[in-house]
């Protein structure tokens, strides 16, 4: 009677992933006249287990120079967010290689990526509440990703990709007299 409704809900068990989930309710009412009033709602859906989080030691947007040695911060929290410590979680690092091959259909020439994983190197890391643990690799030219999983009663997996040795011209700024994209041509051609 004041303008204020409740309603209770029950959500679905949600499926199996490692990725943050998000409830969207939405609420459609009818008033006495007809009219429908629709209201949408969105929630986090708390996890049922802990979650990883990879945080590079180095700028993301220049990436690596060439044979520099890739740092990483890994941490894990629970479901409320809250920093705790785990045991044994490994990781590994991968190169990702993307070749393009051509191919004739129908007498129109196309092309389709094909993507590949090399493995470089792989490991183990305990987190402690609060710090976390650290990780590292020495790349070279290219795109990587670093997977890092637990294991146990709810295992999870989280992976992080990046470059190394690739200059990113969109990101590199302004060409109008901009240091900051001096700087970074300078770095690319020391690289070379």
């Amino acid at each position: 009677d004041s303008g204020n409704a409740e309603a209770d809900i029950t959500l679905p068990a949600p499926a199996a992933t490692t990725r943050p989930l998000s409830a969207q309710v939405i609420l459609t009412l009818v008033d006495t006249n007809g009219r429908t009033v629709q209201h949408t709602i969105d929630r986090p859906v708390l996890a049922t287990g802990d979650h990883i989080g990879i945080k590079p030691k180095f700028d993301p947007d220049m990436g690596l120079p060439q044979g520099s040695t890739a740092g990483f911060s890994i941490v894990t929290v629970d479901p409320q967010g809250q920093s705790v410590a785990e045991q044994g979680l490994t990781w590994s690092l991968s190169r990702i290689d993307t070749n393009y091959q051509w191919y004739r259909e129908d007498g129109v020439w196309k092309w389709e990526a094909i993507t590949t994983s090399r493995h470089i190197a792989n490991g183990t890391v305990d987190t402690v509440a609060g710090t976390g643990g650290s990780v590292s690799a020495t790349v070279n030219e290219g795109r990587y990703q670093l997977e890092v999983d637990s294991t146990g009663d709810t295992p999870t997996s989280t992976t992080y990709q990046f470059d190394a040795a690739v200059f990113k011209l969109a990101q590199a700024g302004s060409w109008r007299g901009d240091q900051s994209v001096k700087q970074r041509l300078e770095f690319f051609a020391a690289t070379r």
